[in-house]
């Protein structure tokens, strides 16, 4: 699979950043069809449904994604999946500790007096999500070195001490559509500033052309990084963000599809069906009658719908 690392919140220290990467990296390249490679099958299928004629039929299985992705973060990463916090099921948290020098704004006073001053620098869009990010960021996770504030602020900060520190970091993977995308960034964004994580890790396909709309052609799968960049999506969050985006290796039409669990192909029954004047050859999957549009004529036997 190709990883696009997109994003690391700023002011994490370095071998906390080094491991989500590496964790997520390592979960994500465990998503393979082909030997030790992702590779999708992007051909267009039918399915007959009853008196509404041939439509289109989505082959891959997303469920297939998440599931990997989720083992081995769990099991070979030490994350725990479908954790819930204050009633919100995340698809993954871990707790990392560290030991380090901290610095932070100590008081309520010093807080408004560098608040004021940072507004008046950077007048950002929205006062209150600003006003609670850097609470968040600066007086109760603190930075490591004050060499990470501009110098007007630096006078605001005092060393805290060295001692253990535990970042907890929640992720959403997300394999839907753009209102899905949403909703999880919704859900970080509100466990961020509730106070139960320090930072996300949201994952999604990279853009429609190259990933979503050719894994899940003919779904409504089709929310991307592409697709959230057309609509602002850092547009009022504050929560501190790694960013993900995923693609396959390589498309490739006689890959494998791929259900919920495992991989497959469709049986050929050895038979044809017409419809509106295209003939179609006939396949099995399960229970069901699959369509796929034959482009060379071939002498088979046929089932007129």
């Amino acid at each position: 699979m190709k990883v696009h690392h997109r994003r690391t919140p700023d002011a994490v220290e370095t071998e906390i950043g080094k491991r989500v990467v590496e964790d997520v990296t390592r979960a994500l390249c465990s998503i393979v069809t082909c030997d030790d490679r992702f590779v999708v099958n992007d051909s267009e299928w039918f399915i007959k449904r009853g008196k509404g004629g041939v439509t289109p039929c989505v082959m891959n299985a997303a469920k297939f994604l998440s599931q990997k992705f989720q083992t081995v973060l769990r099991e070979s990463c030490g994350w725990e999946t479908e954790k819930e916090l204050a009633g919100q099921a995340i698809d993954a948290y871990v707790e990392l500790a560290t030991v380090s020098r901290k610095f932070r704004i100590s008081t309520n006073i010093e807080f408004v007096d560098f608040f004021r001053t940072w507004c008046e620098d950077n007048q950002p869009e929205n006062i209150r999500l600003e006003f609670l990010a850097c609470w968040r960021r600066f007086v109760q996770i603190g930075v490591n070195e004050v060499s990470e504030i501009g110098k007007p602020y630096q006078q605001f900060f005092h060393e805290t001490g060295a001692g253990p520190t535990t970042i907890r970091i929640g992720l959403e993977f997300e394999t839907g559509n753009i209102a899905s995308s949403f909703r999880a960034l919704d859900k970080l964004e509100t466990l961020f500033v509730t106070g139960l994580i320090d930072c996300g890790v949201f994952v999604t396909s990279i853009d429609k052309e190259h990933a979503a709309a050719r894994i899940w052609p003919t779904s409504n799968r089709n929310g991307s990084f592409a697709e959230l960049e057309n609509r602002n999506y850092r547009h009022n969050r504050t929560v501190p963000l790694w960013e993900f985006g995923f693609e396959p290796d390589e498309f490739d039409r006689s890959a494998p599809f791929f259900d919920n669990t495992v991989l497959y192909e469709p049986i050929p029954t050895g038979r044809t069906t017409k419809h509106a004047g295209v003939t179609y050859e006939v396949f099995q999957r399960g229970g069901e009658k699959l369509l796929r549009r034959l482009t060379v004529p071939q002498n088979r036997r046929s089932d007129e719908p």
